[in-house]
């Protein structure tokens, strides 16, 4: 017997050289998150459904939550193996002076300052879900 479950998703910015080197350096232990470009248009449709708008910011979406921001960055760490290693190095960083020096220099804007953890909403999961990979859980 199978137990199907909806993987997470952590969007990011594509255009972004230093996130697309750094992305795949992580190693999820929980090998079901999928990387997915802000740019995408099923992400722009969910932000819009989700948020009112399309916020430029971290995303990490799991099966009933939306991290954005900071929230984000940590919950990507916690479900990556390099999160000692690596969680640490980041920690001495602020995430709000780090993404409005990169964001000023690479699009002449700063990602918008909006960091928590929201619930997901039935109407905007619609357009998300195509992007979760599936998973199946194997049950004795």
């Amino acid at each position: 017997m199978n137990i199907r479950r909806s993987g997470s998703i952590f969007v990011y910015d594509a255009k972004c050289k230093y996130t697309r080197k750094i992305l795949p350096k992580f190693s999820p232990d929980d090998e079901y998150i999928r990387p997915v470009p802000w740019q995408a248009d099923p992400v722009q449709t969910f932000l819009k459904e989700q948020f009112g708008w399309t916020p430029f910011t971290s995303i990490f979406i799991d099966e009933h939550h939306i991290y954005t921001g900071e929230a984000a960055i940590g919950r990507l760490l916690r479900r990556c193996r390099s999160y000692k290693r690596v969680g640490r190095q980041l920690s001495c960083f602020s995430y709000r002076a780090l993404t409005t020096r990169l964001g000023k220099l690479m699009y002449s804007r700063s990602p918008e300052y909006l960091h928590g953890v929201y619930l997901l909403d039935p109407a905007a999961r619609v357009f998300i879900d195509t992007l979760r990979p599936a998973v199946d859980i194997p049950v004795k």
